[in-house]
């Protein structure tokens, strides 16, 4: 199972909210527009976005 499906399981089961939200998201996708433009245009390009960053996930998560 992969880790990222083992931590939104984790969530359902104890309550716990989704550690990647809908701003984290959409922060990657600017991120990505981001590096397209500047290899389009080779300019600099500042990012209208940020997104709080999720605490560690919990070591013995997978059980291993």
């Amino acid at each position: 199972m992969g880790v990222c499906v083992a931590d939104m399981a984790a969530g359902i089961i104890t309550g716990a909210p989704n550690r990647v939200s809908g701003a984290m998201a959409l922060h990657v996708l600017k991120i990505m527009h981001a590096f397209g433009r500047i290899l389009d245009t080779g300019e600099r390009f500042e990012l209208d976005s940020t997104c709080e960053r999720p605490a560690p996930l919990p070591e013995n998560l997978l059980g291993l």
